[in-house]
């Protein structure tokens, strides 16, 4: 195992190609600046760390950065989520998997006669969120080297929240929301058949009991408060969480209410009732449907004279693109296409798919060139769901592109992908992910 010095020299030394810092006696600077840091143990996190308003969607809010990207600090943090075999371990949020969840509650236990869904989330969830509390409940009992300890304490006090923005801050986040999903299911099931799941600070209760609203926020209230203030915890910074508890913020939802429509992650479920049995079904929501055909539009109205990046655009737009390692790419920014991530989701259960997603992953690629008034292209004259160009075949069967020069795409079929885009750009001279880079940004996946 390498020593943190020698893998942080490495992030450093990836930066400077990022940042194109190629004067080499910068380089040496730089690098002995931080090894000198790095062996006097002297750091602070707090005097690094810059905060910015953003918006996202639609609403303000505060996210923490590193405004140097050549200080110690900001590569320890790196270090703390990618090389801690623990903290890996507890993985990040993922969004596959409360979507199983949900389809695979909703086919077992949905026919109960009595059911209840519960929503809720917290108020500035991060922000309120101490890392120094889940250190000392859940971190300091990984397995960690003295150097890899005496780093993580530092941050933690001179960070004192799960500021939004941080690595660090979603790992911490996911320790805390793992354990209280658990917590909450547990509970539950005391009462009924009962799942609970998460997705960042938004959680769900599915149980096939019709429970009240008073007596399920009191429940729930009650686990908060032993999970977030545990007494045997010394931690000096407490958490300060809420949840929302007013209007449709905290939502109860039970089998009188039905048909049930409601959206999580993107995907919209609908429970209703179908000759006397209760039924459901789910799709993509119309943000997402809404989005992918603008993009499309976009991009094919820019080739429109250009049948070969056409033939290109469509498919990569209608595969799953893989990168292997996304953090080559685009500056540490992973470039597989959004849309991959919002309709994945979907080949779990395609029988129950809703009319409208159907109906958009079967004929969007056709309905988009009808609405900019363009022929169908040679390779679309296939109509037929089967063909290759067709993206819910593609969704379905799990077709996927991978970018990779051994075992995937080489670099010269990478080349002849790209080289309809612009026949005079001299594409052997690059690199294989400065090719994907180009390809990526040509074809619009990463709108």
């Amino acid at each position: 195992m390498n020593e943190i010095i020698d893998v942080i020299e490495n992030y450093v030394k990836k930066q400077f190609k990022i940042s194109n810092v190629t004067n080499k006696d910068t380089q040496t600077k730089i690098l002995d600046r931080i090894k000198k840091q790095y062996t006097n143990k002297d750091v602070d996190f707090k005097s690094k760390i810059k905060f910015k308003r953003i918006i996202s969607l639609g609403k303000k809010r505060s996210v923490a950065y590193f405004g140097d990207k050549f200080c110690l600090e900001y590569y320890l943090v790196k270090y703390f989520v990618q090389n801690i075999s623990d903290m890996q371990n507890k993985g990040l949020a993922n969004m596959k998997v409360p979507t199983q969840k949900i389809l695979n509650y909703l086919d077992n236990s949905i026919n109960s006669h009595n059911f209840t869904i519960i929503r809720f989330d917290f108020k500035n969830y991060y922000n309120n969120l101490s890392s120094e509390y889940i250190y000392d409940k859940f971190i300091k009992c990984f397995k960690l080297k003295n150097t890899e300890r005496y780093f993580l304490e530092q941050y933690v006090k001179q960070v004192p929240y799960c500021f939004a923005g941080l690595s660090t801050s979603n790992y911490f986040a996911e320790i805390m929301d793992s354990y209280l999903e658990e917590q909450l299911e547990n509970e539950f099931n005391k009462i009924g058949n009962a799942v609970c799941f998460h997705y960042g600070d938004d959680f769900n209760i599915f149980i096939n009991k019709k429970l009240k609203k008073d007596f399920s926020l009191n429940l729930i209230l009650s686990i908060i408060q032993k999970i977030f203030h545990d007494k045997n915890i010394a931690s000096n910074i407490f958490n300060k969480e809420k949840i929302h508890t007013e209007g449709d913020k905290f939502t109860i939802l039970t089998n009188d209410d039905m048909p049930i429509t409601f959206n999580f992650l993107g995907y919209e479920y609908q429970i209703f009732k179908n000759n006397n049995k209760i039924d459901y079904n789910y799709g993509v929501i119309d943000y997402t449907i809404n989005k992918y055909k603008q993009n499309l539009k976009e991009v094919i109205s820019q080739y429109k004279n250009n049948v070969e990046a056409q033939r290109i655009v469509v498919i990569m737009q209608t595969h799953k693109i893989s990168y292997p390692n996304p953090s080559l790419y685009n500056d540490d920014k992973n470039i597989s296409p959004r849309f991959n991530e919002q309709i994945k989701c979907l080949k779990f259960k395609p029988d129950k798919l809703n009319e409208k997603t159907k109906y958009f992953l079967k004929n969007v690629i056709f309905d988009t060139y009808k609405e900019l008034n363009l022929n169908l292209p040679y390779f679309l004259k296939d109509k037929n769901e089967n063909c290759k160009y067709n993206l819910y075949n593609n969704l379905i069967k799990g077709k996927f592109l991978f970018f990779k020069q051994i075992g995937g795409i080489n670099k010269q079929q990478l080349i002849k992908m790209s080289s309809p885009f612009d026949i005079n750009k001299n594409l052997n001279d690059l690199s294989y992910n400065e090719i994907a880079v180009y390809l990526a940004q040509k074809t619009k996946i990463n709108y």
